[in-house]
């Protein structure tokens, strides 16, 4: 299994690509749809999935472009904002958090349907990746594991030596800690964690300097 980190869009937001034996998985396609294309079909492997941590527009704005380009592959979110992953669902988000963004969404910005729900313990893909459910930066956020790879892949939840955001609508700072605590933490330290913006860290990195996640 190899994986690939592209920092997208207007906020690098990383999106990963998982390149297994017989497809590809991608995760959280931000922006610079462009670039994301051009590493799908560099691959020359059909693209299996596009899985979603959470439904902030910095990490869905590609999709479109996407959907234009291949047209058929599963699409992963939580149940809790499936609902998001639409041009009226962005159009909300923006208004509430930053209307001067609005300028983001194009003419032709139509979304694929949500065909699976990422349930907390789901095992997905031909990457087994599994689903852990940690609200707290957004109600349906979610994390990927790989126990046979060693890696997590956190989203907004968990970066290097700090936490994700809470103060977006639906945002709950004791939630997201509490979710840290249970859901991730208990990994083996060497978990590598790949998030959603900036450098890759580890879980028992993150034990011994996240400020956020002391006792």
């Amino acid at each position: 299994m190899r994986i690939q980190r592209i920092p997208t869009g207007l906020l690098s937001a990383n999106c990963y690509l998982i390149e297994t034996q017989h497809s590809l998985v991608m995760v959280d396609p931000g922006g610079s749809a462009d670039v994301l294309i051009e590493a799908i079909e560099k691959s020359r492997k059909r693209l299996e999935a596009v899985l979603l941590t959470h439904s902030h527009f910095d990490h869905i704005l590609a999709l479109p472009a996407i959907l234009r380009r291949f047209g058929d592959f599963h699409l992963g979110i939580h149940a809790l904002e499936k609902d998001q992953v639409s041009e009226q669902g962005i159009r909300s988000f923006l208004s509430d958090a930053d209307p001067s963004l609005l300028s983001l969404i194009g003419e032709d910005f139509s979304f694929p349907p949500v065909t699976h729900q990422l349930n907390d313990h789901d095992v997905v893909t031909d990457a087994s990746l599994l689903v852990l459910h940690t609200p707290g930066h957004s109600p349906g956020s979610v994390c990927l594991y790989s126990r046979e790879q060693g890696f997590l892949l956190s989203g907004d939840t968990l970066f290097r030596e700090t936490v994700g955001r809470t103060d977006l609508p639906g945002g709950n700072t004791a939630e997201l800690v509490q979710s840290i605590q249970q859901q991730l933490l208990p990994l083996d330290e060497e978990t590598a964690v790949y998030p959603g913006h900036g450098e890759s860290t580890t879980i028992g990195y993150e034990k011994r300097t996240n400020r956020f996640l002391s006792s």
